[in-house]
Parts: structure tokens; sequence; C-alpha cells
């Protein structure tokens, strides 16, 4: 059995033994609800948000911070002020998070348009209201929000 062990080149054996790692430290990621199917499908929170829905201003948050060419028409100031405004909506300060938002939106932000659409969608910060709902989900869309051309266009065929 040693002498087998032997024969091989030691690349191999250390090759073997980095994909066996990495293969146990995914399996755990996993396990722990960090990473693979076991987050495919987020549950719906009760306000009737999806936890994708903090995921996605996340991931908005992030390109905010990492390029000012997200935001050409804006300067440093609005891109801070949109990057405080996804803060207050990520930690549920809607009323605070629609006052910052709103001029951005009005100036033409897709992200900040995309949220409003969401604030008026569950009526956290402003009243429900389904035409404003509309109206800042199909200015967003205007503007190569993908999301915001997703949920028109399921609201065209419901």
């Amino acid at each position: 059995m040693s002498e087998a062990i032997d024969s091989f080149p030691v690349w191999v054996i250390c090759a073997l033994s980095v994909g066996a790692a990495i293969a146990f430290v995914c399996w755990r990621q996993a396990r722990r609800g960090r990473g693979g199917v076991v987050n495919a499908a987020p549950a719906p929170q009760a306000d009737g948000r999806e936890a994708g829905d903090k995921n996605r201003l996340e991931e908005v948050l992030q390109l905010v911070k990492s390029s000012d060419k997200q935001l050409p028409q804006f300067g440093g100031d609005n891109a801070e002020m949109l990057t405080n405004g996804i803060k207050c909506f990520m930690k549920e300060r809607y009323d605070k998070a629609y006052e910052i938002l709103l001029p951005l939106a009005e100036a033409g932000n897709p992200q900040a348009q995309s949220i409003l659409a969401k604030l008026y969608f569950a009526g956290n910060g402003v009243e429900k209201d389904h035409a404003k709902y509309v109206y800042w989900l199909t200015r967003a869309a205007e503007q190569g929000d993908r999301t915001a051309k997703a949920k028109l266009k399921r609201l065209k065929h419901s």
C-alpha cells in the first residue's frame, strides 16, 4: 500500500488534498445557508417583501460604492445620498428613505426610482398607491432597470 502512494507524484496528492478542502468548505457554507441551492428561493417576509430584495439592494449599494460611473449625471454628494437612502430602506426607516430618495428619483436616478416604487407598492413610509408604484417602476424601466422591466411585464400579463 505504501508503495502505491509513493508512486504518485507529490503534485497529484497536493491537488487532491486542496480539492477535498475546497469541497468541504463549500459543503459547510451551503449547510450554514451561505450559498449553494439552500438559498435558491428566498422566503417572503412578514410584510410581503422577499429576502432577495434586500440582497439586490446590497448589490446596488456595492455598485454605488465601487464606481461613480454608475451615476454620471450625479456628483459624489448624490452618490452618498443614494447610499444613505438605500441604508435607510434596508434598516426599515422608510420615511427617511423616502425623504432622501425622492429628489434623486425625480432627477432620474433609476435605483432611487426602483426603491420608491417598492415603497409605494408596500405602503412603507407612504400611503400604498398602485398608480405611483407603476409610475416609478416605469421610469426606472425606461432607464434600463431590468428588474423594473420584468415587474412591468408581469403586471401587464396579470
